[in-house]
């Protein structure tokens, strides 16, 4: 297989085809709008629920959009990054700590700080961003 052929392939992988998560050596299809089944979200409020990165904490849940294949967190940051409210696919969420009431996602603190700001009003803009942190 030649350089150009290399390039070839590297084009024709669309971003749902399997990734690794850090630590994980098993690939799976990243899909941001679906809760994973190991998950075990069973549609309760987790309005208030603290939210934890890979390395600390982010903020708050403000709001949840259950409706299925398109279910989503807002996050109210506080003071961390002044206040920006951001939305984080439920495809990313690793687990929920209902007893503890917090929600892990499989993201750092900087992916999403990064994360595009049109929130609610721009999930296409969110949907090819966090396609991206799984590659």
């Amino acid at each position: 297989m030649d350089e150009h052929d290399i390039q070839e392939t590297i084009e024709a992988v669309p971003a749902a085809m399997p990734g690794f998560l850090p630590g994980v050596t098993t690939p799976f299809a990243f899909e941001p709008w679906r809760y994973r089944q190991n998950v075990g979200h069973n549609a309760s409020d987790l309005h208030g629920f603290h939210v934890e990165a890979t390395d600390g904490q982010i903020g708050k849940v403000e709001s949840v959009n259950d409706t299925q294949g398109a279910g989503y967190l807002v996050v109210d940051t506080g003071p961390w990054i002044f206040g920006r409210k951001v939305v984080i696919p439920a495809g990313a969420i690793d687990n929920i700590g209902y007893e503890e009431q917090v929600v892990y996602v499989d993201r750092t603190r900087d992916q999403v700080k990064s994360s595009p700001e049109g929130g609610v009003d721009d999930l296409e803009s969110v949907d090819q961003y966090y396609r991206s942190t799984y590659q």
